[in-house]
């Protein structure tokens, strides 16, 4: 009896082995699926800042963002691009010579605008997240970004009313604020010593509209290098 059972249990065990290994070997798989990246998409548009730079084209990971070359000034449409670690370039429209490059890191479902600022000789990429979520009712959004090279840290506030952003060093950017629609007259601050560096064109704030104020140029800049600003519109 006892020759019996031990045969019937080697049998079992023979039994069960291609079980185990077969569960091994999809449990490794589930693994692996679950440890692979999650490719999702992102919206990207690209802002051409640099005054002294001639029309540039986008790539990320050399596959072109921008349908047509962007001079300066000029902004593209949303593009959805896959997220992810992302290798950005500016590159010349005329001779697709390497102009300036950075890594983005994108996430899912997130929207950005990226720049090419600077002086062209030495020109960087700047890239910022876009909250374009709906501003309260009855109200506007805005924010700042310092893209003028200058050494110098600037306050932007309304004309004989609030300061909206302080402290702004060249690439940094400003939070989203809420603000009430209408003509406004935005006065550019230098944040050493409260001085006017200069003072915007009067425009009016659309309900409902989110804006990006980015100041260019500097302060011995002539033409489009002269210091000023220019509007983006995210949801036109």
């Amino acid at each position: 009896m006892k020759k019996r059972t031990n045969h019937w249990n080697i049998l079992k065990c023979l039994f069960m082995l291609p079980l185990l290994a077969l569960f091994s070997v999809a449990f490794t798989a589930c693994d692996k699926d679950d440890d692979s990246p999650r490719k999702g998409s992102s919206n990207v548009m690209a802002v051409h800042a640099s005054p002294d730079a001639a029309a540039v084209v986008f790539y990320l990971d050399k596959s072109k963002i921008s349908a047509a070359a962007i001079g300066y000034g000029e902004i593209t449409n949303y593009v959805s691009t896959t997220d992810g670690k992302r290798k950005a370039e500016f590159r010349g429209a005329q001779d697709n010579a390497l102009l300036a490059t950075a890594e983005l890191d994108l996430t899912e479902k997130k929207n950005y605008t990226v720049f090419f600022a600077g002086p062209v000789a030495a020109a960087d990429v700047v890239a910022v997240e876009d909250d374009l979520a709906a501003p309260a009712q009855g109200k506007a959004k805005v924010r700042f970004i310092n893209l003028s090279p200058d050494d110098t840290n600037l306050d932007i506030k309304v004309r004989e009313g609030n300061t909206l952003a302080t402290g702004r060093v060249y690439k940094s950017v400003s939070n989203f604020l809420e603000v009430d629609p209408g003509a406004v007259k935005y006065e550019v601050l230098n944040s050493q010593d409260n001085s006017l560096v200069f003072t915007m064109p009067d425009f009016t704030l659309e309900v409902g509209k989110i804006y990006t104020i980015w100041i260019k140029g500097s302060k011995n800049g002539v033409g489009d290098a002269e210091l000023g600003a220019k509007i983006i519109v995210h949801n036109k």
